[in-house]
């Protein structure tokens, strides 16, 4: 018996001196092949400062690890520490069981030239040269991942080609479990952006059915993230918002339209800066809530748009525009598209199945809410400098949606008090949907159009005040409207002296004379009829009131500033319309002329008004 416990003795001491001698030997020798031996195993130097191997609870931890890229200067990947535990008994049940990954202060850089990356030598030293079949048959075997940690890491991407970046910095991870079975796996990331904000990543997944469903949660994150996407489009030195919120997706991996997104989203701050760092456009805030949006069916709803504190500035300068200076030319961006399609090209040229006919899209917001200010117009592009702004601007609607019937209402204020009005009920589609319109324009000083009558006509416009009543009716793609136009106290100004304008033989000032009545006003209206394809305006009482004024003027009683005009200034008028815009019955205005007596004062007079 004593020998029997003196044998169990010396086994035990034997056993516990072979693991302290593998617990001894493995760390140092790990370290000794990662240190010595990397050019061999992967191609690249390897170094590590601790390797520290517990046989005992199955855990591996490494301390001060770099690999260099293939020059043997700069680092590729490096990590101040990893540590990973494996499940010994589980391997007899056919499951790999890891119990711990930790990664932290890890640093790795992706480099991109043509189609290779940096690591493509690696990829390329494992890789087998010759083929062996796939065994498609499903594995007995189940692996398990939990605890996956990394904490303080950075990720850098860059194409060498376009000199193009993207970076991933403080990089946090946290996975409480993947499954490779039929079990769900439910992962979770977060990670600072170097243009500032953070972005959380919540996901499930059951690997066997490809189910999965995404949450992702955006905090302060700055759009210059995506600056170089828009760049490729638009001459942009800036955006300047912060994006927050919350999107919802579900889908499947095995059919890739089947997506289903839910969610709300706001943009704050933006401000869209030309090349030139000059501000075109900027908003307050945008806030999106997303009921359900359907990727398969291209059908999205939203229970409300906002978007606050709209401002814009357009501006035109002989050469270019603000248009012309933002967007890049189509050859700029032909020539980047060809530069990227050869960079990127691929030594197999990869089939690509020619996708179904897409479904129209259909969308509804139902409330959408728009408000705006300082939303100007300056041409400076002609002899005289021309600005009109919209001061302040609201947009309010109900059911907004490109299918049904919409109700949407508008208010602006103009300068000087003006002011407009659209109440706009229907479908957004004319030739289908029947629609009701109403606009109301009020206190519009035309005086400020004054330089843009001159630039194109050379009169200046020194008074008046416009008023506007329309109504439109679409039935059955029917139109039938009203539009009344109504200028009070008109004043037209003598025409420049050699003026250049293009339009400069249309007389503008008599044309306001001839439609000014007796109590200094123009009153215009114009029937709307005809289809939404071949709408028709009908001028007929503007010219017969013309017309009325100008051989009847002296016998209507109107003032000295009204009189009639004489004969060759109505053939003038005649020329510019034509014979039948200005008929009256059976008798053309030459005919009708020629029986209207007038006296040499009057003829005098209407001269100096012409003028």
């Amino acid at each position: 018996m004593k020998t029997f416990w003196k044998i169990c003795g010396w086994g035990a001491l034997v056993i516990v001196l072979l693991f302290a001698l593998i617990l001894a030997v493995a760390s140092p020798v790990a370290k000794y092949i990662i240190n010595n031996k990397g050019n061999e195993l992967i191609g690249r130097q390897m170094h590590v400062d601790r390797v520290i191997i517990n046989p005992y609870w199955g855990g591996v931890s490494i301390n001060g690890f770099e690999c260099k890229e293939t020059n043997g200067e700069t680092n590729f990947i490096s990590f101040d520490h990893l540590y990973v535990q494996i499940a010994y008994p589980q391997l007899l049940g056919k499951t790999v069981k890891l119990r711990a990954i930790h990664l932290d202060g890890f640093n790795g850089q992706v480099l991109k030239s043509n189609d290779k990356v940096n690591f493509s030598d690696i990829i390329e030293r494992f890789s087998q040269k010759d083929s062996v079949p796939v065994d498609t048959a499903k594995s007995a075997w189940t692996v398990i991942l939990k605890d996956i940690r990394i904490n303080n890491s950075n990720i850098r991407y860059r194409d060498v080609v376009s000199d193009k970046q993207w970076k991933l910095e403080d990089l946090t991870l946290r996975v409480p479990g993947l499954y490779f079975d039929n079990t769900q796996t439910n992962a979770g990331i977060e990670f600072g952006l170097p243009t500032g904000g953070r972005v959380g990543i919540v996901a499930g997944m059951k690997l066997q059915s490809n189910r999965y469903a995404v949450k992702l949660n955006l905090h302060d994150v700055h759009t210059d993230v995506v600056l170089p996407l828009v760049q490729d489009y638009l001459d942009v030195t800036g955006l300047g918002a912060k994006i927050n919120g919350s999107l919802h997706v579900d889908g499947s991996l095995d059919v890739i339209t089947n997506i289903l997104l839910s969610g709300h989203l706001s943009l704050s701050g933006l401000s869209l800066r030309d090349s030139h760092k000059d501000e075109v456009a900027a908003l307050d805030e945008l806030r999106l809530a997303i009921s359900r949006g359907d990727v398969a069916q291209n059908t999205y709803i939203l229970d409300s748009l906002t978007i606050s504190g709209l401002t814009a500035n357009y501006e035109v300068h002989e050469g270019w525009t603000t248009l012309t200076r933002l967007m890049k030319s189509k050859h700029e961006v032909q020539e980047e598209m060809a530069d990227s399609a050869a960079t990127d090209s691929l030594e197999t040229p990869i089939e690509v199945e020619k996708p179904k006919s897409a479904k129209p899209l259909v969308w509804m917001a139902k409330r959408v809410t728009l408000t705006g200010h300082d939303i100007s117009y300056h041409d400076y592009s002609k002899k005289h400098d021309w600005s009109y702004a919209i001061q302040t601007l609201r947009v309010e609607g109900q059911n907004v949606a490109s299918n049904g019937r919409n109700s949407i209402k508008l208010q602006a204020t103009l300068p000087n008090d003006g002011s407009i009005n659209l109440d706009f009920k229907g479908g957004l589609d004319l030739k289908n949907q029947d629609t009701q319109a109403d606009l109301k324009v009020r206190g519009v000083h035309i005086e400020d159009f004054s330089a843009l009558c001159r630039n194109y006509t050379g009169y200046p416009i020194d008074g008046g005040m416009l008023t506007i009543d329309s109504h439109l009716d679409v039935e059955s793609a029917k139109l039938n409207g009203t539009n009344r136009i109504e200028i009070d106290h008109p004043r037209v100004g003598r025409k420049e002296r050699f003026s250049k304008a293009p339009y400069k033989n249309i007389p503008v000032r008599l044309g306001f004379q001839l439609l000014t009545s007796a109590q200094d006003i123009i009153v215009v209206d114009v029937p709307l009829t005809g289809d939404v394809t071949n709408p028709k305006f009908s001028l007929r009482k503007v010219i017969s009131r013309a017309l009325l004024k100008v051989f009847f003027g002296p016998l209507m009683g109107v003032n000295d500033r009204n009189k009639s005009v004489n004969e060759a200034e109505l053939r003038e008028m005649q020329e510019l319309l034509g014979e039948d815009s200005v008929s009256l019955g059976n008798d053309t205005v030459s005919n009708f002329a020629a029986d209207v007596a007038m006296t040499a004062g009057d003829s005098t007079r209407l001269a100096e008004i012409s003028e």
